[in-house]
């Protein structure tokens, strides 16, 4: 699937309502973030924010999930190459000078709000941006969680 595709903006609301909806659309990857679907998300809440029209934003995922976090699968060397495709070195935010997440706009600082719609798998990556909204709406059979790396655990019991 083309990256220009992984977030879906939806502003058929803002003109009656002022609602727009912002949906992270990877959901043959559980929708997991990689680099360019982070840039994608970042410029789609930056849009929003600089809208005079758009009052709020629903953030959701498609196909049944919110946000697995970010795509391991990128990390991994390609096939033809041998280097990470992963690149993302920490990019510069156009309006604070911070630091870009590798999850794209939870760094972000909004003056609007941001409602989370959680459904299915809600994993690492995809809590910071739960987190990161105004408001979390979350179906019951929704499954929330951040787990360790089997490295990290054990280091931790050890001390």
């Amino acid at each position: 699937m083309s990256s220009q595709f992984a977030v879906l903006i939806d502003t058929s609301l803002v003109p009656s309502h002022g609602i727009r909806i912002v949906t992270l659309n990877r959901p043959h990857r559980v929708n997991a973030v990689d680099d360019a679907t982070a840039d994608l998300l970042e410029a789609a809440f930056i849009e929003f924010e600089e809208d005079p029209e758009s009052r709020v934003c629903v953030f959701t995922g498609a196909g049944g999930n919110f946000c697995a976090g970010f795509d391991l699968k990128t990390l991994l060397p390609s096939a033809g190459g041998g280097k990470p495709e992963h690149t993302d070195s920490g990019r510069i935010d156009r309006k604070d000078m911070r630091m870009r997440g590798p999850m794209g706009p939870t760094r972000l600082r909004l003056s609007k709000p941001v409602i989370a719609a959680i459904a299915g798998n809600c994993r690492a990556g995809g809590v910071e941006m739960a987190c990161w909204a105004t408001l979390r709406v979350v179906e019951s059979s929704a499954q929330l969680g951040v787990y360790p790396s089997s490295t990290a655990a054990r280091s931790a019991c050890q001390r």
